[in-house]
């Protein structure tokens, strides 16, 4: 009898113990815990074979019970924008080499870094937010780069988004604050990449058929506040208004054109004071290129813009997953001269770069002549950002790993030969970039 008892405590135990092992022990060190413990119990005579089998049961399956009963727990106490709540970034190590022909400031060599990281959550049905954070040497719109120097000097961070979104539909994006440039263009060409509009910006996608697609994008970008104490009585709010309808077919498996038309409308933009900077404290002064009327701009730039990319999957097999044909072109009728700027190019290789073995080449040639479009907006790697010039790009990205890729990129530009406004250099610029990317 005693030993009976003996047992039945001693099997009581042992529960309480496994119970213990997989209701609090690590998942990672429960399963070798409880095979040594039930093997111990064993080799006492504590418990017979078939017993330690379903007493393993037991206790696995009180402890997924207890491990449900928690999550939903969890699950019920945290709020749905912390559940929602995403993450991402980049980090960007370059070498840039540049030099302009005629400038006696010879090659300059330097090394540079970008970093941004962002977050996005959904609190309610439909409903989005997100800001991100950019590094940058100043508040250049156009740049998130930081040039290395300063005797290891701290950097500064920006802040490069904040932003609410709202889908009525699946169809229809409302977005206001600071944001992503909404507008397609096939290359980085009119609109800088780094560039964050802000305003609101609505966005329509609909497939009336499975080939077919139908996308209009519109928005109310503020360029700069209002202000009363402008020389000229100026007090109106600097903004800009934006249309682009366009099109989105897939002719067949292999082939697919995208086509877009858009039009600029500005307000106030000739009053700004070209010549100081902006009321929120950013430098108009860099950008020199547009004719000027003394310290404003002589002409309007309300425009149109043209885009198109046909493009081909798999035309020659595997060894090529996508070509691409491109261009973009844009007329500013106010002035006489000097009012066009075109690219137009190529592009081969993966859809993006996501892991060992993805590949990307990429030719453009572009002119944007002086007045054709306001010079604080283009692609600021290619003659420094300013207008008047004309030149070619060619890129090569290759992915290492996955979220980590080399890229190649080298540009030559040279100074339209009819150039008007105030020049920067009458010399070529040659400029090559390696850059290292990293994706989390």
């Amino acid at each position: 009898m005693q030993g009976f008892m003996t047992r039945k405590v001693s099997f009581g135990l042992a529960v309480g113990a496994l119970c213990g092992v997989f209701c609090f022990g690590a998942p990672e060190v429960r399963g070798g815990e409880t095979d040594a413990l039930l093997q111990l119990l064993k080799q006492k005579g504590v418990l017979t074979q078939e017993e330690a089998e379903q007493l393993k049961s037991d206790a696995q399956k009180a402890s997924a019970e207890q491990e449900k009963k928690m999550e939903e727990k969890v699950a019920k106490t945290t709020p749905d924008w912390v559940k929602n709540l995403k993450f991402k970034g980049d980090v960007r190590a370059r070498y840039q080499s540049e030099n302009i022909e005629d400038d006696n400031k010879g090659q300059r060599d330097r090394g540079r870094f970008r970093l941004r990281f962002g977050a996005e959550t959904s609190p309610i049905e439909n409903f989005s937010l997100g800001f991100g954070i950019a590094s940058g040497s100043d508040d250049d719109p156009r740049s998130t780069n930081q040039t290395m120097g300063g005797l290891f000097s701290k950097k500064e961070i920006w802040i490069d988004y904040a932003y609410g979104q709202y889908r009525p539909t699946p169809w229809l994006s409302l977005t206001g604050g600071r944001f992503a440039n909404p507008i397609w263009q096939p290359f980085e060409f009119l609109w800088d990449n780094d560039i964050r509009p802000e305003g609101v910006a609505a966005v329509v996608k609909t497939k009336p058929t499975a080939n077919f697609g139908f996308f209009l994008t519109t928005g109310y970008l503020i360029l700069d506040e209002k202000n009363n104490t402008h020389e000229s009585g100026f007090n109106g709010t600097s903004y800009m208004a934006f249309l682009q309808p366009g099109i989105d077919w897939r002719m067949s498996d292999k082939v697919n054109l995208k086509l877009a038309a858009s039009y600029y409308f500005y307000n106030n933009l000739d009053e700004l004071d070209f010549s100081t900077t902006t009321h929120s404290g950013f430098k108009w002064s860099g950008f020199k290129r547009n004719t000027l009327d003394g310290k404003r701009l002589k002409y309007d730039y309300d425009a149109p813009t043209f885009e198109a990319e046909l493009g081909f999957k798999k035309l020659f097999g595997d060894c090529i997953p996508y070509i691409g044909l491109f261009g973009q072109y844009t007329y500013n009728p106010d002035p006489h001269n000097e009012n066009k700027a075109y690219i137009t190019g190529v592009k081969l290789g993966s859809d993006k770069i996501g892991k060992l073995g993805d590949w990307q080449i990429a030719y453009a040639y572009r002119e944007l002549e002086v007045d054709a479009w306001p010079d604080f907006l283009p692609y600021s790697d290619f003659y420094n950002g300013y207008t008047g010039a004309k030149g070619h790009q060619a890129q090569f990205s290759f992915g290492l790993a996955k979220n980590t890729s080399l890229a190649v990129n080298f540009l030559r530009a040279d100074p339209l030969s009819k150039t008007k406004g105030q020049p920067v250099s009458t010399g070529r610029q040659n400029l090559v970039q390696v850059d290292l990317n990293w994706k989390f």
